[in-house]
């Protein structure tokens, strides 16, 4: 096994298997689908389950990085059905941990802020005295993940994740449309899918997640990133499938937050377009922005859409956050009242005020982690995000991701959430995607490995 060195910058890269292609993309999505047919198996009987786990961690001793992550990516929103019978711990969970020891020990060197960053985090909460282990462990194996990512994966592993993270979302959300046929699916589930509008209840679609709130935002980073795809020109038609189909069960969670995203991502998209691309393009995108903006007008007046008159009563009779303030207002006076905790934070554990969660990141990483636990935390992933570049110049659309996370976490919960690594990891591939008028390599950082 090799030893671990720790290294300043610059920092010289060596890959796992920069000599070797991985599997084509046919074949990774041959294994995913195999991979959800025992998932779907696993509801039915444990033994397809723990198949499955067995053929997964093989996947995470033997196949490359790229393809290591990309079906990490794709196992992503099965993860609350990947489970053993009233085991509470989701299997992707125990994988993920896995994948950190895997990375960890096969790499023959390991930054020393990326080993100290995590170290210090750790020490802290252990010192904490009211944290729970497993939870303690889990958000520094996600940071840890995140940062190690960071260190030696390159931003042309997008490609092949985002198209594993849009087959995951496509083949899990159709699972959860015959939730009826598969009762035991809401065995895992809780039961956060309903919307009341004026007396009227309207059941939500959440895929094989239990909130819709956190499938929506799944499906936002995914057309994110489809989107710089198609902006490189690495992707044609199946953009347009991909995105389609996507943007289907999307709007299927009447989630206030995805149609505002929707619709920013729809004009960002097309003023870059309208920017870098030819004569040609620009006339095309004009011609379908105004067939789209025709069609919702004209649905809007005739009131003929479900979908869309509901999207209206929601923004015409709720608040902008929908309820959360009064939930905010809880945690900032329990805070203010208790300036220990707000400095030190109550521990990685469970607890939460009224039984209820905060549903907002910010608040809850000050919460449990503390001011001082939260600055720990925060300065290694903003360090990893935005000083680990591999471009030099940067387009507004890069920022986009990071943008829209900053944005959605003031609605979630996502500090011990194993989809937290994984949005930065797309957001930092995002960021150093080189779009249409931005030129320019970063020198300093590691060559990637190539297809």
């Amino acid at each position: 096994m090799s030893s671990i060195v720790l290294r300043k910058y610059p920092y010289e890269y060596d890959g796992l298997s920069a000599d070797r292609q991985g599997l084509s993309l046919l074949s990774c999505f041959g294994l995913s689908l195999a991979s959800a047919a025992l998932l779907l198996g696993g509801l039915f009987s444990p033994v397809f389950a723990l198949s499955a786990f067995v053929i997964h961690v093989c996947m995470l001793l033997f196949l490359t990085e790229r393809d290591m992550f990309s079906q990490m990516a794709f196992l992503l929103p099965f993860a609350a059905i990947y489970k053993i019978g009233g085991f509470p711990t989701s299997l992707y969970t125990i994988l993920l941990f896995i994948l950190v020891a895997v990375l960890a020990l096969k790499r023959k060197t390991i930054r020393c802020t990326t080993l100290f960053s995590v170290l210090i985090l750790l020490a802290y909460l252990l010192v904490q005295f009211s944290g729970d282990f497993l939870t303690i462990v889990k958000l520094c194996a996600f940071l840890l993940l995140f940062l190690l990512f960071t260190e030696r994966a390159g931003p042309d592993y997008l490609k092949k994740m985002t198209l594993l993270f849009s087959l995951g979302l496509i083949t899990s959300s159709t699972m959860g449309l015959f939730k009826a046929s598969l009762p035991k699916i809401n065995y895992y589930l809780s039961q956060a899918d309903s919307l009341y509008i004026d007396g009227v209840l309207y059941s939500r679609f959440t895929g094989l997640v239990s909130d819709p709130n956190y499938y929506s935002a799944g499906i936002m980073i995914c057309l994110a990133a489809l989107t710089v795809l198609y902006l490189k020109k690495e992707l044609g038609i199946e953009y347009w499938l991909l995105f389609i189909i996507l943007s289907g069960f999307g709007f299927l969670t009447y989630s206030k937050s995805f149609t505002l995203f929707y619709s920013l991502l729809v004009f960002v998209s097309a003023f870059t377009l309208l920017k870098a691309g030819s004569k040609k393009r620009r006339l095309l995108v004009i011609i379908g922005i105004a067939i789209v903006l025709s069609a919702v007008i004209l649905a809007i007046l005739q009131e003929r859409i479900e979908l869309i008159n509901i999207m209206i009563r929601r923004f015409q009779t709720e608040d902008a956050t929908t309820g959360r303030s009064a939930l905010w207002l809880w945690y900032i006076d329990f805070l203010k009242q208790r300036p220990f905790t707000l400095c030190f934070g109550v521990g990685a554990n469970n607890n939460m005020i009224n039984g209820r969660a905060v549903h907002n990141f910010y608040l809850e990483i000050v919460y449990h982690l503390g001011l001082i636990g939260a600055i720990l935390y925060l300065i290694p992933v903003s360090f990893a995000l935005f000083i680990r570049q591999r471009t030099s110049k940067r387009v507004f659309f890069n920022y986009f991701p990071v943008v829209l996370l900053i944005m959605i976490s003031f609605f979630l919960n996502e500090l011990f959430d194993y989809y937290l690594p994984f949005y930065l990891i797309f957001c930092w591939m995002i960021l150093n995607r080189q779009l249409p008028q931005a030129k320019g390599l970063n020198p300093n950082f590691p060559p990637t490995e190539r297809r």
